[in-house]
């Protein structure tokens, strides 16, 4: 008779499949129906069962009593799926079978089969039983199965017995206390088999029993020395009485919300105990005189076990919610003992055998001393909010961890310390005595020490020193002698040290950071002190010169000098073994005549953000060099890289490249070509047609319109060319690292549904495959999400949840982290407001600058489970339920940085926001944040989205593009200006007060720019002035009141855009004596105003690249608002460059990130 299941709430869907991978038959039915129901009704074969398989996990059978349905919705709101009404739709789905399947099967697998056993001492018959061999035990069980693993023979021998008895095979089978049993086959062959196989199970003393499904404890273990038993589900606990002798138990995962009873029965012989992961809440006071560990990890316990543990050598009860140590772990008030207390104390408790506790993240706070165990060697208290720890007594400890605590004071017995992790705490002190003179490991970082240990010059042991992120001002003398004879490693980045002591002696260090500090100046001797230097990293401090690097024998290989004021790098030609050197951001004019041939190994250089003007002929023959960054220089022309063998990334962004041949600069294995923001660049349509047939060429499209083809010229308009008028500016920054692939894909739609802003990041960590499938169907997943009416609400969670479902196959065993960001305006009478809704799965990030302050969006991990799309065949340790933040943009809300965690692992939120507040170009504040993470040390995949928030009105947008033109004016009479990138002095070679006369050498370099590997929209020039990257800006009202010139303005992708870049020859400046007016600011879209011309100087530069000056994306329009404007100085095409239009010389601006 088949079960009813009667319609309603509570019934639903599940698909059961004969075969893994189809999809099965629907069967409707209720919370209540049970397995047993499930395989009646659909007629199971004798001996078969329903499997349950989560992911590509491997698959376990269920008891006859579990529920389907409810393991099926349990499931689904274990991920995220929290409406019932989702949980009930998604039964009839077939892509959720790769998420959660049923399927039919045998009960048993492996060395498993039906055998005939002989059974019964007056009248022996022969009957059919399923026998499971595993771990030297053989599992007996009956047709029906509702008896798996009740009975177990722990296989002593076996033998072939006496010979056929009633017409079969017969193999004799001695279990433990010289039990016979007799097996039967039918054919020869079926006993050999079973013979070899009991062969290798006979003799063992360890079973294991772990993921069998069991229900109860098999019955007939005997004298087994050890039991695995983790995984199960067992609820019949009853066997334990049985095994006389077990010395070690196993019972992690088996949902346990109490210990077993039975257990105890063994407490007299137990060794190993372990517990882990399961739902126990308390442990009674219990005796166990032999158990030397106890393994608690990973349940809901608030307080130890009590009792008698005298020989107990190791305790670990990480991720639990203890709240305080166990009497038998506390050190006691000091008093008089007796001989009788003693002995007393010798009985309950034997403090000396104690040697490592575990205690990681648990609820401990206060004051913790501990003592009495004089023993103990390891301790880990870590991840819990203990504020004072007093470790005095503890003479024989060796190894302390306590990071991620909330200790201001710590005090250690330094007799045997070897290492100690006290990171992440709030530390002004440390106090150690005696002193750790073995000490070898020493981690304080993320504290307030204003000064380091005195006891440091003592330890002449000591490998590693990490005491980043504290508040160092100076650092010992002894730190920098010979007297630390090991010192391998020193990290003393993001400190505030304004000088190092001076070095005298060679010292042994071979790694040394220093990044994110105040220095001004090196030691004078101290590259000749520091020979053994491997990694050196001195980024981000205020170095204006280096010292004199003498004599042969440096081992430097990576050198990192990002963001200082280095002029001259000439020294560094004596560190011939050079691999690295990173000197971005810097006042550097040109690299030593001398670079090629002195660093023969050079694989990575970056010099973005300098004054490179040109770069040695002969840099193609460096033959291991990967990675060459130019960007935001002033290169007029690069050499020949095409014979490069090694070549693969190469930015040569935001400079003066007017003319490029493919052919003579790209080598054939480049994997990315950056040319974007070169506005003078020239690129033959046809050579690049040409090129493009030899090789596959993908174009990313920086004007955000997503197209896949070039512009086919210069005056070739179409109505998707119209100005955006959208409230928010992106722009992205990506690279693989030290990476063969990037493994990051980014979603950019900025013109989403014509008003919105759809973003996203995924980042797999190893695969390329997923990151694009996810950018590629978010879109129309959040569409689809958007009309359920149910969860409209919270479509950002559902999007991400249906986008783990559509991974299928290929995310069961990878997984993604991911981010997406979706901005929408709601505009109607009297209303105007933007909101912001970021959904997060994993480790990526993103950070709203607000104000003065900072908003970090992010998913906040979990010590138990771990956030990822994908890889569900991890459940339920990994679950992709997403975290989603939703909020309103107000006026102050300035830009959202979005990363991969690889960049936040480095540069924390502030100091990501200090680094490009004042760079208005969210492209070139993504190129810095990479290129910070890089300097830092980071050589994974980095990917970076900047988005700049707030509109302005046009006549605001033409204002301020008119104070970076004065700027450029008023700087005309000097001998210098300002480089617009890197904010640096730029000397002219040859200048007049009384105009603009430009030498060949002399660059104005404009100051907004889209990207190669970035794309910017709405690029815009700076709000604000920075010492750093902008000079100063006026004000509106100060240029409105000091000066007359009508704004000189170019609209680039739908934005007005400073053209700034001079021509070398005949460029000229018009007279203009109009004052500034509402009718010179009209036009919204692009036009040409008249020049200025200054004092009395004839010559003219133009100011514009002409009206073939186009880039991939959108194409540069020159259009008269009104007759007043002079349009006499634009030539819209020289009699040179007059072609057919099939054969124009297209110029380029921001053309993308070419990926080869």
């Amino acid at each position: 008779m088949k079960s009813e299941v009667s319609v309603g709430k509570g019934c639903g869907w599940i698909r059961v499949s004969q075969e893994p991978g189809s999809n099965g038959t629907l069967v409707y039915l209720n919370r209540a129906t049970t397995v047993n129901d499930v395989a009646r009704d659909l007629l199971l074969p004798h001996g078969h069962t329903i499997w349950l398989q989560y992911g590509g996990d491997e698959p376990r059978p269920l008891r006859a009593s579990e529920k389907p349905l409810q393991l099926q919705d349990d499931f689904l709101e274990r991920i995220g799926y929290t409406d019932q009404s989702r949980r009930a739709r998604l039964g009839i789905d077939p892509d959720l079978r790769y998420l959660i399947s049923f399927n039919t099967g045998p009960r048993w697998t492996g060395r498993s089969g039906e055998v005939w056993l002989l059974k019964g001492l007056v009248l022996p018959q022969w009957k059919k039983k399923i026998i499971t061999l595993s771990a030297g035990l053989m599992i007996i069980q009956s047709l029906e199965g509702g008896d798996w693993g009740k009975e177990a023979v722990l296989v002593e021998a076996v033998g072939t017995g006496d010979g056929p008895r009633g017409g079969r095979s017969v193999l004799k089978v001695t279990s433990q206390g010289h039990r016979s049993l007799y097996l039967g086959f039918d054919l020869p062959w079926q006993q050999r088999l079973w013979h070899s196989w009991l062969k290798q199970e006979s003799g063992r003393r360890e079973g294991d029993l772990s993921s069998k499904g069991l229900e109860a404890v098999p019955r007939g273990l005997g004298r087994l020395n050890s039991l695995d038993l983790s995984a199960n589900r067992i609820t019949s606990w009853d066997a334990l009485e049985d095994l006389e002798g077990l010395q070690s138990i196993t019972l992690a995962s088996n949902h346990l919300t109490a210990v077993p009873q039975q257990l105890w029965s063994l407490q007299e012989t137990l060794v190993t105990l372990d517990l882990s992961h399961n739902s126990l809440r308390e442990i009674p006071r219990v005796d166990m005189p032999k158990l030397e560990e106890l393994k608690l990890d990973g349940n809901l316990l608030e307080s130890l076990p009590e009792g008698n543990f005298k020989a107990l050598k190791l305790l670990s009860a990480t991720d639990n919610r203890i709240a305080s140590l166990p009497p038998f772990l506390v050190r006691q008030p000091m008093r008089a003992l007796t001989l009788l207390d003693a002995n007393e104390g010798e009985e309950r408790v034997k403090p000396e055998d104690l040697k490592s506790i575990n205690l990681r993240a648990n609820l401990l706070k206060g004051n913790i001393i501990l003592g009495n165990y004089g023993n103990l060697t390891q301790l880990d208290v870590s991840e819990n909010s203990i504020e004072c720890l007093d470790l005095t007594a503890l003479d024989k400890l060796q190894s302390v961890q306590c990071s991620k605590n909330k200790l201001q004071d710590l005090s250690l017995n330094g007799t045997s310390l070897t290492s100690l992790i006290a990171g992440n705490n709030c530390l002004t002190k440390l106090s150690i005595y005696p002193k750790p003179t073995k000490l070898k490991h020493l981690d304080i970082s993320y504290n307030r020490l204003e000064t380091l240990p005195d006891w440091l010059g003592s330890c002449q042991h000591l490998r590693t020193l990490f005491a980043s992120h504290n508040l160092l001002t100076s650092l010992p003398d002894h730190l920098f002698c010979s007297e630390l004879s090991c010192l391998q490693t020193l990290q003393l980045s993001f400190n505030s040290l304004k000088s190092l002591p001076q070095v005298i002696r060679h010292i042994p260090l071979q790694q040394l950071f220093l990044q994110s500090n105040m220095l001004k100046e090196l030691p004078e001797h101290f590259f000749l002190a520091t020979a053994r230097l491997r990694i050196l990293n001195l980024s981000k401090n205020q170095l204006g010169e280096l010292p004199t690097a003498i004599g042969d024998g440096h081992q430097l290989e990576r050198l990192y000098l990002t963001c200082n004021q280095l002029t001259d790098i000439h020294i560094l030609t004596k560190f011939t073994n050079l691999r690295v050197l990173h000197v971005a951001y810097n006042l550097i004019t040109q690299l030593p005549n001398l670079c090629v041939g002195s660093w023969p190994d050079m694989e990575e250089l970056v010099l973005s953000g300098n004054r490179i003007d040109r770069l040695p002929g002969n840099i193609a023959q460096w033959q291991h060099l990967r990675v060459l960054r130019l960007h935001c220089n002033i290169l007029l022309a690069c050499p020949s890289l095409a014979p490069s063998t090694s070549l693969k990334v190469l930015d040569l962004s935001h400079n003066n490249l007017d003319k490029v041949d493919l052919m003579s600069l790209v080598p054939k294995q480049l994997q990315f070509l950056d040319l974007s923001g070169n506005t003078r660049l020239q690129v033959d349509p046809r050579q690049f047609q040409d090129y493009k047939s030899m090789r596959k060429v993908s174009l990313v499209d920086v004007s955000g319109q997503n197209r896949d083809s070039l512009p086919a010229g210069p005056n070739d308009p179409k109505p998707d060319q119209e100005p955006s008028n959208s409230p928010w500016v992106l722009g992205f920054s990506e690279t693989p690292g030290n990476r063969e692939k990037l493994c990051i894909s980014q979603l950019r739609l900025t013109n989403f549904c014509n008003t919105e802003a759809l973003l996203g990041l995924f980042d797999s960590g190893n695969n390329t495959e997923l990151p694009q499938i996810l950018a590629q169907s978010i879109p129309r997943i959040l569409l689809e999400e958007r009309t359920v009416k149910e969860t409209a609400n919270e479509y950002m969670k559902y999007t991400l949840l249906a986008a783990h479902r559509e991974l299928k196959e290929k995310g069961q065993r990878v997984g993604v982290c991911a981010m997406v960001c979706h901005i929408c305006s709601e505009r109607g009478p009297g209303i105007r407001k933007r909101t912001l809704r970021i959904a997060t799965v994993g480790e990526a990030k993103a950070v709203l600058y607000r104000g003065d302050s900072t908003l970090t969006l992010a998913h906040v991990p979990t010590q138990v489970t771990r956030s990822q799309i994908g890889n569900s065949a991890m459940f339920p340790l990994v679950v992709p339920d997403p975290h989603v933040t939703e909020l309103t943009l107000k006026d102050c809300d300035e830009m959202i940085i979005m990363a991969n965690k690889r960049l936040w692992e480095v540069v924390s939120p502030e100091d990501a926001v200090a680094e490009v507040r004042s760079i208005s170009d969210p492209v070139l504040s993504a190129k810095r944040l990479q290129d910070l993470a890089q300097s830092y040390g980071c050589e994974d995949n980095l990917s970076v989205m900047v988005v700049r928030l707030g509109g302005q009105s046009h006549q605001d947008q033409l204002l301020r593009e008119l104070n970076y033109t004065i700027q450029f004016c008023e700087s005309a009479g000097q001998e210098s200006f300002r480089h617009p990138v890197i904010g640096c002095q730029m000397v002219r070679r040859e200048a007049h007060c009384d105009g603009i006369h430009a030498t060949e050498n002399t660059c104005w370099c404009q100051g907004d720019r889209s990207s190669p590997s970035g794309q910017s929209d709405q690029a815009s020039c700076g709000r604000t002035s920075s010492r750093e990257n902008y000079g100063h800006y006026f004000t509106d009202k100060e240029i409105m009141e000091r000066h007359s010139y009508p704004s000189v303005l170019m609209r680039e992708n739908g934005t007005r855009k400073m053209c700034s870049k001079l021509a070398h020859q005949d460029a000229h400046l018009a007279d203009c004596d109009e004052s500034l007016s509402d009718r010179a600011f009209g036009s919204t879209r692009s036009f040409q105003s008249g020049l200025t011309k200054f004092g009395s100087q004839s010559s003219r530069r133009s100011l514009h690249a002409g009206p073939n000056a186009a880039y991939f994306g959108s194409l540069q329009r020159l259009l008269p608002y009104t007759a007043d404007y002079d349009f006499s100085i634009i030539k819209e095409r020289s009699e040179v460059d007059s072609l057919e239009t099939e054969d124009r010389m297209s110029k380029y601006w921001d053309v993308a990130t070419t990926e080869l």
